[in-house]
């Protein structure tokens, strides 16, 4: 067991060093005609200002908005619908199972459905984006879906 963790490790450093120093290194140009997670008024403002100072730093600048995860706020809609669908996906197994009653199914797909409109909600009024104290909230609303699923399929919750 000890050789296998051995080289597992120095393979996953081994793959993950090149990938860091190229990714730090250049400015990725190529990513210039990618679109950018601000809106079209603030990056005519940015590109106006940024050609102005030096015509390299608008290619940079651009690439760096891309390759930040802090930059872009929309990744977190898409984390809340991913977990939901794998909420889904496992409500499904268990219904094809006979594992989970109809009325647990029902209840399930309900308040599945209630955090899936409410983080559709709440990007919709941010411009997109999920603030941080809402997307707390709404991961405690999946979370508290998972262990009633899990209630479900266990018979915990069953009267």
């Amino acid at each position: 067991m000890r050789p296998f963790i051995l080289t597992s490790t120095i393979a996953a450093v081994l793959a993950s060093v090149p990938l860091s120093v190229s990714h730090a290194g250049d400015p990725a140009p190529y990513m210039a005609d990618r679109p950018t997670p601000h809106s079209p008024s603030e990056l005519a403002a940015m590109q106006s200002s940024a050609s102005q100072s030096s015509p390299s730093r608008s290619s940079t600048f651009r690439s760096f908005a891309l390759a930040n995860p802090l930059a872009d706020g929309g990744g977190r809609l898409a984390t809340i619908e991913r977990e939901l669908d794998q909420a889904t996906h496992q409500v499904n197994l268990d219904r094809h199972g006979g594992v989970l009653r109809p009325r647990e199914i029902r209840f399930v797909r309900r308040e599945e459905a209630s955090v899936r409109t409410e983080a559709a909600s709440v990007a919709r009024q941010n411009g997109g984006r999920i603030p941080a104290a809402n997307y707390t909230m709404l991961q405690d609303r999946v979370s508290d879906l998972n262990r009633t699923i899990h209630s479900y399929e266990t018979g915990a919750k069953r009267g």
